[in-house]
C-alpha cells in the first residue's frame, strides 16, 4: 500500500496487519495457550496533529476521522521513519513478554529509539507505543484478541511523555486481562 506525500509514492505496507500467538496469563495461576492476537497499525504511527494555528498542506495531508468529524493530520518523515521498525518492536514486546503499563486512555510500552538532537547528533530516547485490545469471536471461530496500534511516536518536548498508572506488568498479564473482562 502506498500514499501521496509531496508528488512522491510512500510505501506503507510494513504496516499491514500482523498475527501471532501467545500465552496469556490469567487469574488464578491459569493459562491460555496459543491465543491469537491481530494486530494492525493507524494512521498516526506516521503521521501527527497539527500544532495550533498550523495549517495542513495539500501534499503532505493524512485524512483521518470520519468525513462528518475530520481530525486531518499532516505526514510525518521522523514518525514514519521510526515506523519501519514498529512491526519488529511489537514483535519483540509479544515473544519477550514485555512490560507494559496503562495509560489515561490506553495501555502503552516504551522501548527507544535513536534520532536526532537539535545539533544533529544521534540520541538515545523514548519510543512510545499505544496500544488498545478487545476480546472477538467470529461466528464459528475460536475467540482472538483485537490489538490496534493507535500511535506510535519517539519523545519529544512538543508531544507531553505519557504517565503509567500503576506499574508496569507483562503484556501476557494484561492481554490475559481483556481475554477474561474483554477489554482493558
Amino acid at each position: 500500500m502506498k500514499i501521496s506525500v509531496q508528488g512522491q509514492l510512500v510505501d506503507i505496507s510494513h504496516l499491514a496487519p500482523i498475527t501471532h500467538r501467545m500465552t496469556l496469563d490469567l487469574r488464578g495461576g491459569k493459562q491460555k495457550k496459543n491465543a491469537l492476537l491481530e494486530i494492525s497499525f493507524s494512521n498516526h504511527c506516521y503521521s501527527r496533529g497539527p500544532a495550533e494555528g498550523e495549517e495542513i498542506p495539500a501534499d503532505m495531508l493524512v485524512p483521518d476521522g470520519s468525513p462528518a468529524k475530520p481530525r486531518n493530520r499532516i505526514f510525518c518523515p521522523v514518525r514514519y521513519g521510526h515506523s519501519l521498525d514498529l512491526v519488529r518492536k511489537i514483535g519483540a514486546l509479544v515473544e519477550g513478554n514485555g512490560a507494559v503499563c496503562k495509560s489515561r486512555h490506553r495501555n502503552f510500552f516504551s522501548t527507544t529509539v535513536v534520532t536526532q538532537d537539535e545539533n544533529g547528533s544521534p540520541v538515545e530516547v523514548p519510543y512510545y507505543i499505544f496500544i488498545s485490545a478487545r476480546k472477538a469471536q467470529d461466528e464459528g471461530r475460536p475467540p482472538k484478541l483485537i490489538l490496534f496500534v493507535e500511535s506510535a511516536y519517539p519523545e519529544s518536548p512538543h508531544i507531553p511523555s505519557p504517565e503509567g498508572q500503576g506499574n508496569p506488568i507483562p503484556l501476557s498479564e494484561m492481554l490475559g486481562r481483556v481475554w477474561v473482562n474483554g477489554k482493558i
